[in-house]
């Protein structure tokens, strides 16, 4: 593991408000997050079948055993996306996007998620965590991959699972997935960045078995995941 202090790249998709300054002790309570996991034993976790666009897997389980799909998403999914926007507490919105925003109207909704996730100036790709199916079919959780224009090699990857879903398991499928498709895609990096005080991402995060480095910047932790060979998590 290597903390490395140089000064991140501006401008990636995450970066959509003013940081706020946390205390750093936030940072040290990351790297015993991080060393109390990679001292513990790991088991592998099945990625499952290949994702093909639209289509529909095999139904996956939470921890409370609620039955949900992962999919790729598709321009036509925006009323889904802007609704999981509409839906977020004051809380899961500021961890999201790093700053205290207000609540989204359908319309700004709307227009953040084309902007975000479908109209995106770095090559995206956004996987959808669903319950339900048709006019029923409800997102439940969002994986996001934007692959650098600059660096093609790179990407960042970040999460969203609606309030009521969080801590059962749906985001760290939705990230070895994200994994998947990046290594597909011959990527070699991935990075991450989170608000210090979100105990859940850092968590997700320190759980991956694959080098990573850190950077503390203005409150906010810049996480960066080598992807050489196999992945597994705790």
């Amino acid at each position: 593991m290597t903390i490395i202090n140089e000064t991140k790249p501006p401008l990636t998709p995450t970066e959509l408000a003013t940081r706020i300054p946390i205390s750093e002790s936030y940072v040290r309570e990351w790297l015993i997050d991080v060393l109390k996991l990679k001292i513990s034993e790991k088991k592998l976790i099945q990625s499952g079948g290949p994702l093909r666009q639209g289509a529909e897997e095999a139904p996956l389980m939470t921890s409370t055993g609620s039955k949900y799909s992962i999919r790729l998403a598709e321009s036509s999914d925006l009323p889904l996306m802007a609704e999981l926007l509409t839906s977020l507490s004051d809380n899961t919105r500021y961890l999201r996007f790093l700053s205290p925003l207000p609540a989204f109207s359908q319309e700004r909704a709307t227009t953040e998620a084309f902007t975000l996730w479908l109209d995106n100036s770095w090559p995206t790709l956004i996987l959808l965590a669903t319950m339900g199916e048709g006019e029923e079919e409800k997102v439940i959780g969002l994986g996001e991959l934007h692959i650098d224009p600059q660096a093609p090699e790179q990407a960042e990857v970040a999460l969203l699972v609606r309030d009521e879903w969080q801590s059962q398991g749906i985001g760290t499928v939705l990230v070895n997935r994200l994994i998947t498709l990046a290594r597909r895609r011959g990527l070699t990096l991935l990075f991450a960045e989170t608000l210090a005080q979100n105990k859940a991402m850092r968590k997700l995060l320190a759980k991956l078995d694959m080098p990573l480095s850190f950077n503390y910047q203005s409150g906010t932790l810049r996480v960066e995941m080598e992807l050489p060979g196999g992945i597994a998590l705790a």
